[in-house]
């Protein structure tokens, strides 16, 4: 079945202390074509607040504010800056792409599915405006000895670079270590 985002190959070889990961190729890679902003309660509520406090700056009976709501105000408008400049960011690299992507691959090994820190981070070469890259890179990483192999993962991320130097993740991939089969184990050759 075809994925919506597009598809990756890769390749993978578990040794007792490594890991080969050959980064094949991407397949119907599906580039940012439109600006979609977070959902996030924090990003709306700021937005809110800001509209809310504007509103009332505006407002005759609304002189005399204090400190706090002054120091309050200036926190939302340079939350709005923020949000206007990456929205920017985003317009600049839709409008550039002209329906093409700039695809690479990362890959890391890190010790828990959540990706929070990285033991291990390669990546492969950006393939210039394609949404069929073919990379053919093999990366060598070193397993850690003090953990075990159910507790690492393996988080591959496409992402796609920008005329501003914008990465903007196209998808991701989270495979257990322990699937992968072990090189040597007792299998039919």
């Amino acid at each position: 079945s075809e994925s919506p985002l597009g598809s990756i190959t890769c390749k993978f070889l578990v040794t007792s202390s490594h890991l080969r990961v050959l980064v094949m190729n991407c397949k119907n890679l599906k580039p940012c074509t439109q600006l979609q902003r977070s959902q996030s309660q924090d990003l709306s509520a700021t937005l809110s607040n800001f509209i809310r406090n504007s509103r009332l700056n505006k407002s005759s009976h609304n002189i005399s504010r204090t400190l706090e709501s002054k120091v309050d105000c200036m926190k939302d408008k340079v939350e709005s800056w923020r949000f206007s400049f990456q929205e920017a960011r985003i317009r600049a690299h839709i409008s550039s792409n002209n329906g093409m992507a700039s695809p690479y691959v990362t890959v890391k090994l890190v010790p828990g599915p959540t990706g929070t820190v990285a033991y291990s981070k390669v990546k492969t070469s950006i393939q210039s405006r394609t949404l069929f890259p073919i990379f053919d890179e093999t990366f060598d990483l070193i397993l850690p000895e003090l953990v075990k192999r159910d507790k690492l993962y393996l988080l591959l991320s496409v992402k796609d670079l920008g005329p501003l130097g914008d990465r903007i993740l196209l998808g991701e991939a989270v495979i257990p270590i322990s699937e992968i089969k072990n090189f040597g184990s007792s299998t039919n050759r």
